[in-house]
């Protein structure tokens, strides 16, 4: 094997994995991966990293000359080998160079995560869905609390209250909801996340990611699945809320998928934001709701299609956008004291908070038409 195409290897490897489905000869591919993957770690290191670093275009000009852009599930291949690149990058980086075979094991096992995540997802796309779900059991979702952060369900009239309390610029603190993957409720679509949604910084990060290996993320757009809630918020400043629809890809190199509303606002500017953002996982639109956050309840409704996504507020179409979603999503539910400047790479800034911050959510339903 030439050693200076280690990077076309691998892609060829993958390519040959996703579009025949369960090969006679997969483990001999997956083997010849992992050899390409450490045989030279350091050129594999800067080749990945130069990829990351092209605002994909390399990557995508690699990809192309060697897989038709019309053949089936071209963009969800694209990220999965994004994705893959990823763990074979941070594998090589943050390896014990006397434990080889350690390296070997968590190259083949992610390259298994990814590769079997690809054909669920697309087994459950393909799959007829019908469903409605009216102010799930708490037990449907992933309660996430960092911090001290808080769910409340079924109390003082409201379905769902998440709420943190006054925070500090210094530590990060978040209350939020997405689909369990221990629930028994249908529709189910369980995935493993190979890697963190959040940078594991401390004890309660580690924790959160260990019940959270396994995603259950059941909302696919092919199906088109609507979104309907009643929702009301408190304290406006100081941090980030949103609902809608999301996936928990936050490392790829073709980046997460989402469809949501968002409220932020950035303390040092004191620029207080309410948006809808659609993210494809390539291109990202955010729209300016033309109407600022207030401190009633209003009504909410993403109508998400496979080629279309629609938002309404109070029963008004407010905006639309025309983009493909690739692989479900889960649903999403959020308050926190982070700031996402997207400006700035979309990096979180976190922000103090002198009172309380919650999310009312008084009713809601998802259903497939």
């Amino acid at each position: 094997m030439n050693k200076e195409n280690n990077i076309n290897q691998i892609i060829e490897n993958l390519i040959l994995l996703v579009t025949s489905k369960n090969p006679p000869n997969e483990y001999q591919l997956i083997t010849q991966t992992v050899l390409a993957a450490i045989q030279n770690k350091n050129s594999l290191i800067t080749d990945i990293k130069a990829i990351k670093t092209s605002d994909n275009k390399v990557f995508l000009s690699t990809i192309k000359s060697k897989i038709d852009v019309d053949t089936e599930y071209y963009d969800q291949i694209v990220e999965l080998i994004g994705n893959a690149l990823n763990l074979i990058l941070n594998a090589l980086l943050y390896s014990d160079g006397d434990k080889i075979g350690n390296l070997i094991n968590t190259i083949r096992n992610s390259i298994l995560v990814l590769i079997g995540d690809f054909r669920k997802s697309q087994d459950y796309i393909q799959t007829p869905t019908s469903y409605s779900l009216v102010n799930p059991e708490q037990d449907f979702w992933f309660l996430r609390s960092d911090t001290n952060g808080l769910h409340t369900f079924n109390t003082d009239n409201n379905y769902l209250k998440n709420t943190i309390p006054n925070a500090s610029e210094s530590i990060y603190s978040n209350a939020e909801i997405y689909n369990n993957p221990y629930t028994n409720l249908s529709p189910k679509c369980v995935i493993a996340t190979p890697f963190p949604a959040e940078k594991i910084i401390n004890e309660n990060e580690l924790q959160n990611y260990i019940a959270d290996l396994f995603m259950n993320v059941p909302f696919a757009a092919s199906h088109k699945v609507i979104f309907e809630a009643q929702i009301k918020v408190e304290n406006l400043e100081g941090g980030s809320r949103g609902w809608g629809f999301w996936n928990t890809d936050a490392l790829p190199v073709l980046g997460m998928k989402v469809a949501w509303f968002i409220q932020q606002q950035n303390q040092s500017t004191k620029e207080n934001q309410f948006q809808i953002w659609t993210f494809n996982g390539v291109t990202i639109d955010i729209y300016n709701i033309p109407v600022p956050l207030d401190e009633e309840w209003h009504s909410y409704k993403i109508s998400m299609d496979k080629n279309l996504v629609s938002y309404y507020m109070d029963n008004n179409l407010i905006h639309q956008v025309n983009t493909t979603f690739q692989g479900p999503m889960a649903f999403h539910n959020w308050v926190d004291n982070g700031f996402f400047d997207m400006e700035n790479g979309g990096n979180k800034v976190l922000q103090n908070s002198s009172s309380a911050r919650t999310n009312y959510t008084k009713e809601m339903t998802i259903h497939t038409k």
